[in-house]
């Protein structure tokens, strides 16, 4: 895959740049929801998204609204983010799964595909209740997805931020999707 990607969304869907075959559009969903596949055991409610919001405008552009509040505080904040695509009745992990052992330092570096998005927020470490904003940021690449790609990208989506925090002496995960539907055009 190319090292040129391209972050699209709360989504955040990284498209490599390569084989040209349609044009696509993505429509993104507006609600962020709680992972299905994480054992409950291992959720914890650390982060409410309740006032964060996605907007799509033209079909083109893509915009991160509202804030996010903090439940719990950290130091060091370790993390995954991955994309999965709906293939055959199935959810398939694709393009892009990352581990980060500290996101703190990760969404401060300008070499990281989200850096448009999350360099703005406050250094670690961060106290329970501390509220991280986004004033109409936008998705660097939302507009490119009128572009043309592959056309086997067409279909369901979605992009799981699993976020660990440790809680009495463990780690629980905070787990977020959001789904995308990419269509040819």
């Amino acid at each position: 895959m190319s090292r040129n990607i391209v972050l699209y969304s709360a989504f955040l869907l990284i498209i490599p740049i390569g084989l040209i075959h349609a044009k696509v559009m993505a429509v993104i969903g507006e609600r962020i929801y709680e992972c299905e596949d994480v054992p409950k055991d291992q959720l914890i409610k650390a982060v409410d998204f309740s006032n964060l919001k996605i907007h799509q405008e033209n079909d083109t552009h893509t915009y991160i609204n509202g804030s996010m509040t903090f439940l719990y505080g950290f130091t060091r904040l370790p993390g995954r983010i991955y994309i999965e695509q709906y293939v055959r009745g199935k959810w398939v992990i694709q393009l892009f799964d990352r581990k980060y052992m500290d996101m703190c330092f990760t969404f401060h570096n300008p070499a990281e595909p989200f850096y448009n998005q999350t360099n703005h927020f406050p250094s670690c470490p961060v106290k329970a209740g501390t509220d991280w904003k986004f004033d109409m940021v936008h998705i660097k690449g939302s507009d490119r997805l009128k572009e043309n790609f592959p056309s086997y990208w067409t279909g369901l989506w979605r992009m799981a931020f699993i976020l660990e925090f440790q809680v009495d002496g463990e780690y629980k995960k905070n787990c977020r999707k959001v789904h995308a539907d990419i269509y040819e055009i």
